[in-house]
């Protein structure tokens, strides 16, 4: 019964651990735009606007956090 609990645990835990692994990278722009947001609003819209059309181009995850950035 032990054993079986130990391999049980160890399966979760191995879970929890490739579930918890996804590390995107964006855009340094994209980044600067999102450290803006707060304290100059009209300057990270600028920089958005501005990579509008490289968003097209760009992998779904990078778009989705662009059109997150957009939201007011």
């Amino acid at each position: 019964m032990k054993r079986h609990l130990i391999y049980i645990l160890a399966v979760f835990c191995l879970a929890c651990v490739c579930s918890c692994h996804r590390h995107y990278t964006y855009p340094p722009v994209l980044q600067e735009a999102d450290s803006l947001c707060s304290v100059l609003p009209d300057s990270a819209v600028s920089l958005l606007r501005a990579i509008a059309d490289d968003m097209a181009n760009a992998d779904a995850h990078v778009q989705k956090r662009y059109h997150v950035e957009q939201t007011p």
